[in-house]
Formats: C-alpha cells, sequence, structure tokens
C-alpha cells in the first residue's frame, strides 16, 4: 500500500480540526482547565497553516512561508497550555521567538530549501524540547509524562531530519523533500495530531478526577478531611506507624450553638475555621485531621506519647481560646474541650482509638468543658 503524503497531511489537518472541536467542548465543561483553550487554539492555527503551507507551489512562496510561521506559532500555543496547566506564568517570549525568528530570517536572509528546512527543524526541536520539559516537570500525572515523552518523540524527529542533511531531498536538489521523507512526516504529523490530542485530553480528565475524589474526601467549609476521609488517611497512617506511638485526640468546640444563635452562622463559620487555622499551626506536618461532624474533629498523630500529645491539644485549647475569646471587637468566648487516646505500641485499630477518646471527650464535658481528658491508657498484648 502507498501512502501519498498530500493525503496524510490532509488527514492530519482534519484530524486537527475535530481535536479542536472537542478540546474546546470540554473547555465548556471545565472552564478552570484554560490550557485546553491554549492547546485548542494550537490546533486551529495548525490548521489554519496547513491550509496556506498546501495552497503555495514552490517552498519560498510567501504563503508557504507563513504556514510554517502558524506551525511554529501552534508549537508556541502547546507549550503555552503546558505552562498553564502546570499554573505557570505563561512566557510570551518563548511563544513567539520561533515563528518571528523563521519569518525574519527567510526574508532577509537568502537561504536555499535545505538550509530552510534544517532552521524551520531547530526551531519546531527547541519548541518541542521546552514542551517537554514544562510537562515532565509539572503534577506526577500518567497522561503529562506521556505528553513528555510525545514531545521528546517529536523533538527527535526533528534532530533527525537535521542529521540526515541532504538525504532528505530529491536527487538532484530542488525544493521538495525525498518522498519517502515525505511520506514519513505525513505519518508523523497525523500520528503527532491524534496521540497529543488524547494526551491532551487525558491529562485534563486526569486532573479533573483527582480534585474530585479530593472533593469527596474533604470539608468544603474548613479545607481539612470529611469523617471518610479521616478515616482513610487515618487508616494508611496507622499502617505506616509500624510500632510507633500512636495519638488520637478529639475536640469539641464548647456551646458551639450558642455561638450560631449569638453572632449568627456567619461568624459560626469564621470560628469553625479558626479552629482548623489554630490545629494546622500547633499539630505536627504530619497530623491527619478530620472534621468528624459538626462543630467534632479528630486529629492522629503518629510519634507522639500520651504525654506529648496532652501537650499539644493544651495548646491547641490555650491558643484557641485566646484568639476566639474576641475577635474583632466582638465577645465570642469560643472554647473547645479534648479526649485523647494513646496506644504506645501503634497496635489499635482507629475505630477503637475513636470510640476510647470519644468517651474522655464525655468526661471533659461533663466536668465543665474548656478542658482536656485522656482515655486509660491500653492493654499492651503479651
Amino acid at each position: 500500500m502507498v501512502l501519498d503524503p498530500p493525503t496524510l497531511i490532509v488527514s492530519a489537518g482534519m484530524s486537527a480540526g475535530v481535536l479542536f472541536v472537542v478540546l474546546v467542548v470540554s473547555w465548556l465543561q471545565d472552564r478552570t482547565t484554560t490550557a485546553l483553550l491554549w492547546w485548542s487554539a494550537a490546533l486551529a492555527i495548525a490548521a489554519s497553516g496547513l491550509v496556506l503551507y498546501t495552497s503555495a507551489a514552490r517552498a519560498s512562496d510567501p504563503a508557504r512561508e507563513f504556514g510554517n510561521a502558524m506551525f511554529l506559532l501552534a508549537s508556541g500555543c502547546v507549550y503555552a497550555g503546558a505552562c498553564r496547566f502546570n499554573r505557570r506564568p505563561i512566557s510570551p517570549a518563548i511563544m513567539l521567538a520561533a515563528p518571528i525568528a523563521w519569518l525574519a530570517a527567510v526574508w532577509t536572509v537568502e537561504m536555499s530549501f535545505a538550509a530552510r528546512v534544517s532552521y524551520g527543524s531547530i526551531l519546531f526541536a527547541a519548541l518541542a524540547i521546552a514542551s517537554a520539559w514544562e510537562f515532565w516537570r509539572g503534577d506526577r500525572l500518567i497522561f503529562q509524562r506521556g505528553a513528555a515523552v510525545i514531545m521528546s518523540m517529536q523533538a527527535t524527529f526533528f534532530l533527525a531530519r537535521i542529521a540526515s542533511g541532504p538525504a532528505i531531498f530529491m536527487e538532484g536538489g530542488g525544493e521538495s523533500l525525498d518522498n519517502n521523507w515525505a511520506t514519513v512526516m505525513g505519518v508523523s504529523s497525523l500520528l503527532y495530531v491524534n496521540v497529543i490530542g488524547y494526551f491532551m485530553l487525558g491529562m485534563a480528565k486526569e486532573r479533573a478526577d483527582i480534585a474530585n475524589r479530593r472533593a469527596a474526601l474533604s470539608d468544603p467549609l474548613t479545607g481539612v478531611g470529611n469523617r471518610r476521609g479521616f478515616l482513610a488517611a487515618g487508616e494508611r497512617l496507622l499502617a505506616q506507624a509500624k510500632g510507633a506511638p500512636v495519638t488520637l485526640l478529639l475536640f469539641d468546640l464548647d456551646h458551639f450553638k450558642a455561638v450560631n444563635d449569638r453572632h449568627g452562622h456567619s461568624i459560626g463559620d469564621d470560628v469553625l475555621v479558626g479552629f482548623c487555622d489554630v490545629l494546622r499551626a500547633e499539630l505536627p506536618a504530619s497530623a491527619v485531621i478530620g472534621r468528624m461532624g459538626g462543630e467534632e474533629f479528630a486529629v492522629t498523630i503518629v510519634g507522639a506519647e500520651a504525654g506529648r500529645a496532652l501537650d499539644i491539644a493544651e495548646s491547641v485549647r490555650t491558643r484557641f481560646a485566646r484568639d476566639w475569646g474576641v475577635r474583632d471587637g466582638l465577645a465570642i468566648e469560643a472554647t473547645v474541650s479534648a479526649g485523647i487516646a494513646a496506644d504506645p505500641i501503634g497496635v489499635t485499630g482507629l475505630v477503637t482509638l475513636l470510640s476510647r477518646a470519644d468517651s474522655a471527650l464525655y468526661r471533659a464535658k461533663a466536668a465543665g468543658r474548656d478542658r482536656i481528658e485522656t482515655a486509660a491508657a491500653s492493654p499492651v498484648p503479651a
């Protein structure tokens, strides 16, 4: 079967047009991923450049020069999209340098067809390398790493064009590529457009799936884990304890309903968020925090004996009372009670620790609130 280079190139252009529509529709469904707009722009510009490129009769025709510039601009948009996907600012200098350098060179310097091919290949390879690096250093998403590999392969292809030298041109010179090389370029373009488009969509979906999973395990008000998220993260932490001491702290904001009734739910929400800020400030970075419901919060700490955990809980209690006793001139008088359950060798299950901490918390509230109680030590297995 003979692969016709012009047909392959037209097919690549049609694929770019279809993927443009798909990426735009994907962006309309999730407008937070602005990288999709940059990548859809890249496909639209590449398809437009293809129309100019194929309309030119000779390599030196202005339409073909502009077509090549648009291909380079499309590559710059791929790089810009990679920057936006990594939540990094776009560098217009890198995005626009290649097409400007191309037009400036072909209009001011007398170059042979071979020189133009090599020069353009250098510019395309540079942009592909920049995009590959930007994809690679982003989040460790499977599709993002895959996109980095695809861009690296694209860069390798253009560098191979340079290394091939005169072998890529028709025998006897002229302004056209050898038919085998033209076929390779057509196949490469068709594969590249479809594969990189697939990976672009995959990246956006993979990140959205991760965000949805995190949202399902997080409390939307405070940003800490919800009950489900806390239990899952806590079980993982306990599995990694490997005999280290484990402590569970259970906090409950005192008379929180009265705070809501007296000051309104907006202030009540501020108190809940403020308490989580206190927890983050006073707890070790490795601690797992969860909102168990209403005004009750749980914390799992690995590596802290009961005495150390008591000191931490006391720091949380006193700081919260200090920060939220009076806030912005408003007497809120917010306080917190806590129950502590400790396991010195990390063998007690999370649910059991929760139950023991809950019993200690009940005693703290029954004894007058704004205090901390510690559960009896768990029995040590023989």
